[in-house]
Order: structure tokens, then C-alpha cells, then sequence
């Protein structure tokens, strides 16, 4: 017992020191000033957690459902572009070196894109407010770009997006309205509009587009435009500083949109019914290249070669008096009007080559009764056709460069030619054929006594006067020669 009260103020000591550290530490360890909040954003639009945090060497790690969320190493996490799969729970761990702490769960809630029908959005929702100024006037042409739009059945609607974003990347900024037409041109909105991507106090870039919507099936303007109905659309507007929604307390913002607003036409961009064909040709021939297209108001033509311009080749067709060398090439034509433009499928100019005999026919001398087979080589375009004669006269046609007789007589001797042609133009070759016929024998008959012997003389014809050679062909039956 001596013992133990004799190291017991050592072992409080001990414990007092530990309590201070611990007390330290706690007074050093991270702790979370203001907690990241719940947010509500529409599918495309921006969204962003924030987390306040004091200590020293404070460092980050954000999370989503639980997991830990990859390079999120910052006082705040910005989702850029939200989708639905965005939509759940984020949380933040504070840390240093003395400890770490969790924030409170914060929830994304993704509310998909409205359907663009005409519709309010006056529930603090919308970035874009037309409160204060309900009528955006600007002409909208017809396709002669000087009569006003008239008539009913066009609809309008602006699209946008951030600043800077490509037209093709602007999405519809809704609600959809009828466009005025006549004297009064103009589009008119009494409601609130949605932007996808813009917060209140963002730049936007917009665009005006109109289309006709006569056929109830036409909603859209990319319904439209595949329906080759008119179309039109404004330039690329940015305007600055978009006030809030009504509920935000926003300011007017349509000012400078009435400022950058021009006037523009509407029409039907071209299209191409009938392209331009690939043409072989005869060097010095005339070539003519032709395109039907349509479209309001009527499209322009550029003519191109191997990709470069063609001067004054700007008509439907493209006509080139006598083909050389130099005008080989691919061609295709540029269709323009104000609503768009198109390029036409290419069509490649070639040349045909003529007949060229690589091995002709050649002199034959061919015994009587035998087959005889002439043989032609010969290039070109195809196809080539091989028309064969004998002294001049026809004597057949055929589509290969092989012609057989058979068992010939002395009627087939002559001279024979084989013409090959094409489109581009032709090629002859010719051969003698000599018939060579059969010596004729002349027969005897001779008598000769038993043991006795008598000389024999052999003789014979050649029709054709050449030199004969005479040998034994069998021995007679009694005897010998």
C-alpha cells in the first residue's frame, strides 16, 4: 500500500498530461462551419456542393452514395452538365493531421427537361423572364427576304445554352409559341422561360428559330427541318447577365436582346434529287456533269474539281467541250441557298482506251483436214467485241479473241482479219492462211513370173505443184520390192 501511494501522484500526473494533449488535439481537428446543402436542378443544368470548414492543413475527399468520388478534393464539387444519373446523395470528409470529420449528406434531385408545351414556369424554376418586357419584335422574311412572314401556321421558339455554346449544341428554351406574322411580324412570350444549362446571373448564348407548322404533325423545328418545310433561324444572340426567376427577384434582361436581334428569312434548305454520274470517256469528246436540286428560295451551284472551285461554273450542269488529259479528275457541286447548303455525291470523269493489238495473228500454212485455231491479244476498255473476216466478207462476231476452224479444206485458204473495237475506237490485225492439200498417188497394175523379177516406176500428183517424195508403204502379198 506504501508503494502505491508513493507513485500515485506520478500516475496522475501521467493522466493530466494525456488529457491535455487529447484537448489539443480536439481543439486543432477539423470542424464543419456550414454544411453542404440540398439542391433541385433541371437535366443539363449546373450543380454544386459547398462545405465550410475550420482548422489547420485542412484537406477534402467528396463522396456520392458513399463512394468516394475521384479528383473531388475541394471546398466545393461542381457537376457541370446533370443527368438522372447524377441524382443522389454527396458528402464531404474533412481531414488533418489532428482529424477528420463527416458532413451532413446533401441530396441532388434531378428534375428532367419540360417537354417545351406551352406551359408556366413561374415557380422560381425558370432563368429567364419576360415580365417586363413580353414582346421581342424583329421582321422574319419570307424566302424572297423582302416580303414579311404571313399568314398563319409558324410557330417559334428560342433556344439556348451557356455562353459560347455551339449552335448545334443549343437545346430548346422553353415554352414553344406562335410566331406573329404580317405587318405586326414578331415573337411574342407573356410567360417565363427555361434555358437548359443557365443559372440566374450567367451568360447565355440564344437563338430564334421559326418553322411552318401547318401539318399538326410539325412540333418541332427538327420535325421541320427533317420535312423540308420552311425554316428559319435567327443569328447567335449572348446576352449578359440573365436576371433570376420572378420569385429570385430577377431584372429585365430583354434589352440587349432587342439590340442584338436581326430580322432573318425563312425558306427550305436544298436538297439534291438527282446526283451527279461518273462518265467514261473518248478524249476530245464532250462531257456534260448535271445535278437537280430544290429548295426556297432556289439554290445556288459551285462546281468543284479534286476539291477547288471551278470559275463560272455555277449553273445545274457543268459542260466541258472536249476532254483532255487536264479535265480528269473527281468533280462534285456545292448546292447553297440562305438556309443551308449541301454537297453533291462525286462523280469521277475517266477516260476509255481504245483497242491496242499486243499479238496479232500471223501466217499459217495448215495441212487439208486439220483443225486450225487463230488467236488474237488485244487491250482496251471493256468490253471488246471481235468482228473476224475472210477476204473481206464477215464470216462471224464473238465476244472472245479465239476463232476455231475445223477440218478445213482448201476452201478455208485465204486472208483472214479480226477487227477489235470498242467505244473509244478500233484495231485490225490479219493473216494469210495457206491450205496445203493432200499428193494424189497414181495405181498400176504389174505382172511377173514366178522367181522372175521387173522394175516398177512410181508416179503421183500434187494439186498444189509441189515436189513429191515416194516411199514403200506395205509390201505386196507375194514377194518383195
Amino acid at each position: 500500500m506504501k508503494i502505491q501511494k508513493l507513485f500515485a501522484p506520478a500516475a496522475m500526473g501521467i493522466l493530466l498530461f494525456q488529457t491535455l494533449i487529447n484537448i489539443a488535439n480536439a481543439q486543432q481537428s477539423p470542424t464543419i462551419l456550414t454544411q453542404p446543402q440540398s439542391t433541385n436542378v433541371y437535366e443539363t443544368q449546373r450543380a454544386e456542393f459547398t462545405v465550410s470548414a475550420s482548422g489547420p492543413s485542412l484537406s477534402y475527399q467528396w463522396y456520392y452514395n458513399g463512394v468516394e468520388i475521384d479528383y473531388a478534393t475541394n471546398t466545393s464539387y461542381v457537376i457541370t452538365l446533370v443527368r438522372p444519373i447524377n441524382a443522389g446523395t454527396y458528402s464531404v470528409v474533412v481531414s488533418n493531421p489532428y482529424g477528420s470529420i463527416q458532413s451532413q449528406g446533401a441530396t441532388l434531385t434531378v428534375t428532367p427537361i419540360p417537354n417545351c408545351q406551352p406551359s408556366s414556369y413561374s415557380n422560381g424554376t425558370v432563368v429567364l423572364s419576360t415580365r417586363y418586357s413580353t414582346v421581342v419584335n424583329a421582321k422574319v422574311f419570307d424566302s424572297d427576304g423582302i416580303t414579311p412572314l404571313q399568314g398563319v401556321g409558324y410557330s417559334a421558339q428560342l433556344y439556348g445554352g451557356p455562353e459560347g455554346t455551339p449552335e448545334n449544341l443549343l437545346q430548346p428554351a422553353c415554352p414553344m409559341t406562335v410566331f406573329r406574322t404580317g405587318a405586326g411580324a414578331g415573337y411574342v412570350l407573356q410567360t417565363d422561360v427555361f434555358i437548359p444549362g443557365v443559372f440566374p446571373g450567367e451568360n447565355a448564348t440564344l437563338q430564334l428559330r421559326v418553322w411552318n407548322n401547318q401539318d399538326t404533325t410539325i412540333q418541332t423545328y427538327e420535325t421541320a427541318l427533317a420535312a423540308k418545310v420552311k425554316t428559319g433561324k435567327s443569328g447567335l444572340i449572348n446576352v449578359s447577365k440573365l436576371g433570376g426567376a420572378p420569385l429570385d427577384g430577377g431584372l429585365p434582361i430583354f434589352a440587349p436582346f432587342l439590340t442584338n436581334l436581326q430580322s432573318f428569312i425563312i425558306g427550305i434548305a436544298p436538297t439534291i434529287t438527282t446526283q451527279p454520274a461518273s462518265q467514261s470517256v473518248v478524249l476530245n469528246s464532250q462531257v456534260t456533269l448535271s445535278v437537280v436540286a430544290q429548295g426556297d428560295p432556289a439554290p445556288t451551284y459551285q462546281w468543284r474539281k479534286d476539291g477547288s472551285n471551278i470559275p463560272d461554273a455555277t449553273g445545274n450542269s457543268y459542260v466541258i467541250p472536249s476532254v483532255d488529259q487536264i479535265n480528269i479528275g473527281s468533280y462534285d457541286v456545292v448546292v447553297s441557298n440562305p438556309m443551308g447548303s449541301i454537297t453533291s455525291q462525286v462523280a469521277v470523269i475517266s477516260f476509255l482506251a481504245p483497242p491496242v493489238i499486243e499479238q496479232g495473228l500471223a501466217n499459217i500454212i495448215v495441212d487439208e483436214g486439220n483443225d486450225l485455231q487463230l488467236t488474237v491479244v488485244a487491250t482496251g476498255s471493256e468490253p471488246l467485241s471481235y468482228f473476224w473476216y475472210k477476204d473481206s466478207t464477215l464470216i462471224g462476231s464473238i465476244d472472245t479473241p479465239i476463232l476455231n476452224l475445223p477440218a478445213i479444206q482448201e476452201s478455208a485458204q485465204g486472208v483472214y482479219n479480226v477487227v477489235v473495237s470498242n467505244i473509244a475506237g478500233t484495231a485490225t490485225s490479219s493473216a494469210t492462211v495457206t491450205v496445203n492439200q493432200k499428193p494424189i498417188a497414181n495405181s498400176s497394175s504389174v505382172s511377173i513370173t514366178k522367181n522372175g523379177s521387173k522394175q516398177i516406176t512410181l508416179s503421183g500428183t500434187d494439186p498444189d505443184g509441189d515436189s513429191l517424195d515416194f516411199e514403200i508403204a506395205a509390201q505386196p502379198l507375194h514377194g518383195s520390192l
